[in-house]
């Protein structure tokens, strides 16, 4: 059912944008859904698209940044190795798989990725009491050997797939 287009006047939507912003996402769906492009709210859709699009890159960055602090201490502490770090390293591999899974995201891995690499080894000297020269001063995992790498030591208990 196509709704009169008054109903949804960019004006509205608009400040409803400041309001209720899933409510405001659902009329933007419709109205697109719908071919009803005067009734859009172009100028707040053009900045959320870009504010989530930053948000994605930031969130992959993190992830990155966690995933080489853990694993970092797994291979500079390795007789402090425990499940939570286990655990952390897979969660985050998976993510980070995730992330990659988007065609588009795999443009933007080089920045966030490079930029990961000083708060990972910071974060790992500050955590193991390790100075930075125990550390390699550039990142020795290229991104895909990072996400697939097993970690999972051989005495470990089977995982579930």
């Amino acid at each position: 059912m196509v709704k009169p287009a008054a109903a949804h006047q960019p004006e509205a939507l608009g400040s409803l944008y400041d309001i209720d912003e899933p409510a405001w996402l659902a009329g933007q769906a419709e109205a697109l859904r719908e071919g009803r492009m005067a009734d859009v709210d172009h100028v707040n859709l053009a900045e959320f698209l870009d504010e989530t699009a930053a948000r994605d890159r930031r969130e992959l960055r993190n992830r990155f940044v966690v995933l080489l602090h853990h694993m970092l201490k797994w291979h500079y502490q390795p007789e402090r190795r425990c499940r939570s770090w286990l655990v952390t390293i897979l969660r985050e591999q998976d993510e980070v798989s995730g992330f990659l899974g988007a065609e588009s995201m795999n443009r933007y891995v080089p920045m966030p990725y490079s930029s990961a690499w000083p708060p990972a080894v910071h974060r790992a000297m500050v955590e193991t009491g390790l100075s930075a020269t125990a550390f390699p001063r550039e990142n020795p995992w290229d991104v895909k050997a990072l996400v697939s790498m097993n970690v999972v030591p051989s005495n470990y208990p089977e995982f579930p797939p």
